[in-house]
């Protein structure tokens, strides 16, 4: 398992645990993909927390 420090996101996590995490951990990997010049800035205006949601 990959760990990605800055994310600041646990390095573990259960099946059920995830269900709660993943929201926040999903927005935290895109505003990093942003900051990391990887992922477009545009993606940053759609409703990340109704793609974490899907």
């Amino acid at each position: 398992m990959k760990h990605y420090p800055f994310l600041n996101l646990a390095e573990q996590a259960t099946q059920s645990e995830m269900t709660k995490i993943y929201p926040e951990a999903f927005k935290a990997f895109i505003h990093a993909g942003i900051e990391n010049d990887i992922i477009n800035p545009e993606l940053a205006k759609m409703d990340l927390d109704k793609l974490a949601k899907q």
